[in-house]
């Protein structure tokens, strides 16, 4: 499958996969140990499975995007590609960082490669073929975009706000056209008062290119990707917002709705 978008950027749709069953967590141990990584969670087997579940619907979907994989493991490279997907074998070692972390990594090999991505998480849904304007939409505001969610508990600490707090950008939809943004992800991940998500870097990164969380409004005109929608979406309920141009969504589990 061709993957890129060319034009004057090299563009194209990403997507991440890591972890695997209790054998691959055997190869990865010493690694983890050795650099004082904590092991992955005791459901990170149930939540490799699920993937793979969701790979398969992913891949019989209509409008799908063709995609580029960033794999750890050898293993899921080899099954990845027996189901006839392009991946990149970052590490042969399935675990190689502390479990969300590896998406911030998987940014910064695709940004090397790519000058515009778009990441997708293997529950974000095509719903329709993609607009021809997609990337010149994209185009129009910052060079990172996520869509906010509305947490029902604070997600980060980092806004005098508590209610603000609940205000995180996630990992779903994920755009960017800066090949700095990786380094500075990671940056604000490692200096985060959690580590625990892959999110909390995203809300630090846009409230440092406003000099401070600005509120909603502010947040939809800069960092909002139109072309996606979720659940959790403090604007999914605005008749003004997401007219026509939403062509992939969320709900959690976006293949039973």
């Amino acid at each position: 499958m061709n993957v890129l978008y060319t034009g004057d950027n090299m563009r194209a749709f990403i997507r991440a996969f890591w972890g695997g069953n209790e054998s691959d967590l055997e190869k990865s141990r010493e690694h983890l140990l050795k650099n004082d990584i904590r092991l992955p969670p005791d459901n990170s087997v149930a939540r490799w499975n699920k993937i793979k579940e969701n790979i398969k619907c992913c891949l019989e979907m209509p409008h799908i995007t063709p995609f580029v994989t960033y794999v750890f493991g050898s293993n899921n490279y080899e099954y990845l590609t027996n189901l006839g997907l392009e991946c990149r074998l970052i590490n042969e070692l399935p675990y190689c960082f502390r479990e969300y972390r590896h998406k911030l990594e998987v940014f910064k090999y695709a940004m090397k490669e790519f000058d515009e991505v778009v990441f997708l998480d293997w529950d974000t849904k095509p719903t329709k073929p993609l607009p021809l304007n997609f990337w010149d939409k994209l185009n129009e505001k910052e060079v990172f975009q996520a869509s906010l969610w509305a947490y029902r508990h604070p997600k980060i600490t980092h806004r005098s706000n508590a209610k603000d707090n609940r205000f995180c950008p996630a990992s779903g939809f994920v755009y960017m056209r800066d090949k700095c943004i990786p380094d500075k992800l990671i940056k604000h991940w490692e200096n985060a008062s959690n580590q625990w998500s892959a999110e909390p870097p995203f809300a630090l990164l846009t409230d440092e290119m406003t000099n401070g969380w600005k509120g909603l409004d502010k947040y939809w005109k800069l960092f909002e990707p139109e072309c996606y929608s979720c659940k959790r979406s403090p604007y999914r309920n605005d008749p003004l917002k997401y007219a026509k141009d939403v062509c992939f969504v969320n709900r959690g589990n976006a293949w039973k709705f």
